[in-house]
């Protein structure tokens, strides 16, 4: 990693099929989709990102059959989500399959971080 950078979060203001690029960007780490209109596709399409460890969700058309597609990050540390699929079973077998993620709120993605 160059010195004085530790990363940028990816903001994606709207979704759609020409953003599949992004399953390109295997270095990527924080990904907010939040407010976006990715559906289960999209999610689905996203599990290529094998560095991913921050992703919100929230405020999306995700449903219980796109969350599925969340067990394959298994570098996921944190997952954002407002979503009334994401139920209690739900996240007992999330975190069976990707143990000592996190389910929080935007506060816990990490902050853009410079050194001098």
């Amino acid at each position: 990693m160059p010195v004085g950078f530790a990363f940028r979060p990816l903001i994606v203001r709207h979704f759609s099929a020409r953003h599949a690029a992004l399953t390109k960007l295997k270095q990527l780490q924080v990904l907010s989709l939040s407010a976006t209109n990715i559906g289960d596709g999209g999610l689905k399409q996203l599990c290529t990102l094998p560095n991913l460890e921050y992703l919100n969700i929230g405020d999306t058309r995700v449903t219980q059959a796109g969350l599925s597609a969340l067990k394959k990050f298994k570098k996921l540390k944190v997952i954002v989500t407002w979503n009334p699929y994401m139920s209690l079973e739900f996240r007992k077998e999330l975190q069976a399959a990707i143990p000592g993620i996190k389910f929080g709120d935007v506060t816990d993605l990490p902050k853009p971080m410079y050194s001098e």
